[in-house]
């Protein structure tokens, strides 16, 4: 699969979870900015969703307010999940390779920073 159509996939998928939160009226603009991709990305994406009958929009007002199906609600429900069970496995392997740096390269960063804010200080 190439990166391009990964990266669609994941920002489908967040914008699935993100529907999952119906405390809040959403409008593609909302889900935009949520899920930091442009209005006219996100509004392909909920086009593409709709037709795979995930979502469906109803119009008020001037705006076309976006909601989950019971399928997609299905689906942000199962997305959610593993993103959760994503969560902690990915603070457990940063935890692991900081444990894993030896000491002396620890100190050796430190001494560069402390370095670069002498010279920085410096007129």
């Amino acid at each position: 699969m190439e990166e391009k159509e990964r990266l669609f996939l994941k920002k489908a998928a967040k914008i699935l979870v993100s529907l999952r939160d119906s405390s809040k009226k959403w409008i593609v603009s909302n889900l935009a900015k949520a899920n930091n991709a442009t209005y006219v990305y996100t509004s392909k994406i909920v086009a593409k969703l709709a037709k795979l009958g995930l979502v469906k929009s109803e119009k008020k007002g001037k705006v076309k307010e976006v909601k989950l199906t019971e399928d997609g609600q299905k689906i942000a429900e199962a997305l959610s999940a593993v993103v959760e069970k994503e969560k902690p496995q990915n603070k457990t392997q940063n935890k692991q390779q900081s444990e894993q740096t030896p000491p002396e390269n620890k100190s050796n960063e430190k001494l560069e920073t402390n370095n670069k804010k002498e010279k920085a200080t410096q007129p």
